[in-house]
């Protein structure tokens, strides 16, 4: 049995590799989805023809209305039973098709134990979702009418929100089949589709444009086949059922790019930064579509020589040096001494200079002898009478009082000379 092949990293899948991988593997697999599909369009063949031969034969056949409400119950119960059942081969089935798609990315084979288990798991599931989404519709409908239409706009709001939650959990029942339980399933799901919900969304829009566009083509084609309802029946099931395996198949292919991008380790894989884009790859082009240019590398300029004429930092605080650049690090070996604290500035310590490297101390020089001051002579300014800022008078030798004055019939001393002998 063949296993879907990845021909490009699964991570880095496009959508339109997916759609090519998703049809090999369809092709490579119809022996194990098309009976089921065939058996499903004959069933579905045989209701619609029988519905539409009993509605046609009730209208025609002229009964009581007693007659004919018998008749329409003899037909519906049936028909609705038929119908029930077959509603339930489809389930059970998208189980087997579920299992087929998780086959070719594992390589697990297909047994009944499995089918069922995961089937079951898958179908509770559902109830859970349909339980949870009927309760937030009906809770939002509460809250519009007991506001009288406040919250029809959240109302309205509530159809983007909800499709935003299908997308990321679109992954849960492939998850289910993949060994995950129904809670894990949906937060593998959640999990999965991560910063990928556009990329989902596009894919999901390919896959509903490429089954309109079948829709279409099978109405054309059993257009000439409307007389025989269970014909042209069986021919739109038959078409149906392989798009909606295709779709199955393509789902997969997502899922396991999105398990490669999200969960490398799953695979033995140290987790890998993200490819990188072909035009950030040297030597292809860019994304305007413009090689890289090859520019020469700009030219490197010696450092500017040191200002001889810069002044000096100016001082810091308390006579500290100046510091220029940020503060350094708490601890740094090279920061300057901390501030002086708020408070009584110390007294200077004593300091002698140091001259700088090629200077010569001047030799000591000596004072002079001092000069004797010649004889004032006498001054021709004379002060006027009261002049307080007039200088103090000397007063002369014969007004000193030490010396008293010397006497007209004495004569100068003569110098002592003593007699001989």
């Amino acid at each position: 049995m063949d296993t879907i092949r990845f021909d490009r990293h699964p991570a880095t899948v496009g959508v339109g590799d997916g759609l090519g991988m998703a049809w090999r593997y369809l092709l490579a697999t119809w022996e194990l989805w098309a009976a089921p599909v065939v058996a499903i369009a004959i069933v579905s063949g045989l209701l619609n023809s029988y519905a539409t031969s009993t509605a046609t034969n009730l209208a025609v056949t002229p009964t009581s209305s007693a007659q004919a409400l018998e008749q329409v119950r003899s037909m519906i119960v049936p028909f609705f039973g038929v119908t029930m059942l077959l509603t339930i081969a489809s389930v059970v089935v998208g189980w087997f098709y579920a299992a087929i798609a998780i086959h070719g990315l594992r390589g697990r084979p297909i047994t009944g134990d499995w089918v069922l288990g995961a089937g079951l798991r898958s179908f509770a599931g559902s109830i859970l979702m349909a339980v949870a989404w009927i309760g937030a519709w009906i809770v939002f409908a509460l809250l519009a009418v007991i506001t009288q239409g406040i919250l029809l706009i959240a109302l309205i709001g509530l159809v983007p929100a909800a499709i935003y939650v299908m997308i990321r959990l679109f992954f849960w029942t492939l998850a289910i089949f993949d060994g995950a339980g129904i809670t894990e399933s949906f937060r593998v799901s959640w999990d999965l589709s991560q910063g990928a919900v556009l990329r989902m969304l596009g894919w999901g829009i390919t896959f509903v444009v490429i089954s309109i566009l079948v829709s279409i083509g099978v109405r054309i084609v059993t257009f000439p086949l409307g007389g025989v309802p269970a014909i042209a029946a069986f021919v739109s099931q038959i078409f149906t059922g392989a798009i909606g395996v295709f779709t199955l198949f393509g789902t997969a292919i997502l899922y396991e790019s999105q398990r490669w991008a999200k969960m490398p380790p799953a695979y033995g894989q140290p987790v890998a930064p993200a490819p990188t884009p072909p035009w950030a790859t040297p030597g292809a082009p860019t994304q305007g579509g413009y090689p890289p240019s090859s520019y020469p590398p700009a030219a490197s300029y010696p450092p500017a020589p040191t200002d001889p004429y810069a002044p000096p930092p100016a001082p810091g605080a308390y006579g500290q040096p100046g510091v220029s650049g940020p503060p350094p690090a708490p601890g740094d070996p090279g920061a300057p001494p901390a501030l002086v604290p708020w408070g009584p500035v110390p007294p200077p310590t004593s300091w002698s200079p140091t001259p700088p490297p090629g200077w010569v101390s001047a030799p000591p020089t000596t004072a002079p002898p001092a000069a004797t001051a010649p004889s004032a002579a006498p001054s021709p300014y004379q002060p006027a009478p009261g002049d307080v800022f007039a200088p103090p008078s000397t007063p002369s030798a014969a007004e000193s009082p030490e010396a008293p004055a010397a006497s007209p019939d004495e004569s100068p001393t003569e110098p002592y000379t003593p007699p001989p002998g």
